[in-house]
């Protein structure tokens, strides 16, 4: 999902997909700019990580995530 942004914090744009994609077991994977990191976390409720800004983090979390499935 592109971005949790100012929509999403009022609880609007693409809070729904957010929503069910987690709720589906999907694993999601998202930029939050810094002025919006507690709504994130609010959002989240604590099961959101937060990766470094590498290429080695993500792909390191995504095959954790594979690992999963």
């Amino acid at each position: 999902i592109n971005k949790f942004g100012h929509a999403e914090s009022e609880g609007c744009g693409l809070i729904d997909e957010f929503s069910q994609a987690v709720s589906s077991g999907i694993p999601v994977i998202s930029l939050v700019q810094k002025k919006y990191f507690i709504e994130w976390q609010q959002f989240t409720d604590g099961i959101g990580l937060v990766l470094d800004n590498k290429v080695e983090a993500v792909l390191d979390w995504a095959e954790k995530q594979l690992q999963k499935a």
